[in-house]
């Protein structure tokens, strides 16, 4: 199938899988600080968000209506160290500001923590919980609604599968949103067999959405 242009400029809404973006976020700053030679202690990367979801939905010739974002705050417990409970810090204040971007709703499922016997040492794994349900729930109300028959989905999680041929079912359509980076960041074949249209997210038009800071 090849990347599907919609001709008609149309109202969509844009549902993004917070943690599935991350990923994919983390192995182009690592490659485009590779590729120019780039040190992230004297220069940040980073992804304007707010550039990013407009650019998704008018490449696909859309306007946007809405982006529901969908992610996990930062795990902490009692045992978390001065680091982790930074990176906590950090992460409420991102999404926090993702809030405050017009038309723009975060909805937060949480993170749960296993512990991997690994030999002779834990390891511990963390699980996003409650996100993809949150997700299937909002496209589909929206689309039964009739609020708005188009979606733009990021993830790269077959399990949509049953909640793209309900949306289907009711005259609507999804667009997937997704990435390809061997090893790192996967596809769903089986979601890319069951959608309306895609649009593949390559590293040139990430680079398109960049912000570059410099430490003085």
């Amino acid at each position: 199938m090849e990347d599907v242009i919609i001709s008609d400029l149309k109202n969509v809404n844009l549902f993004v899988d917070g943690g599935y973006l991350a990923k994919i976020n983390t192995v182009y700053i690592k490659n485009y600080e590779i590729k120019h030679d780039i040190d992230p202690k004297t220069q940040r990367i980073s992804l304007d968000h707010r550039r990013f979801f407009d650019l998704i939905c008018e490449t696909l010739n859309f306007r946007r209506k809405w982006t529901y974002y969908f992610d996990c705050p930062w795990y902490t417990d009692k045992r978390s160290t001065p680091e982790e409970n930074r990176k906590a810090t950090r992460k409420k204040k991102f999404l926090n500001r993702l809030e405050n971007f017009p038309r723009t709703t975060v909805e937060l499922g949480y993170l749960q923590k296993t512990i991997l016997q690994c030999k002779d040492e834990e390891k511990f794994v963390f699980r996003q919980k409650k996100v993809d349900i949150l997700i299937a729930l909002r496209i589909v109300d929206k689309v039964i609604n009739k609020e708005c028959m188009h979606s733009i989905l990021m993830t790269g999680d077959s399990d949509f599968v049953p909640v793209v041929k309900m949306v289907q079912d009711y005259d609507g359509e999804v667009i997937l949103a997704y990435a390809d980076i061997k090893g790192r960041v996967h596809k769903s074949y089986e979601l890319l067999q069951a959608i309306n249209g895609k649009l593949k997210i390559e590293m040139n038009f990430w680079e398109n959405c960049i912000v570059k800071t410099l430490y003085l």
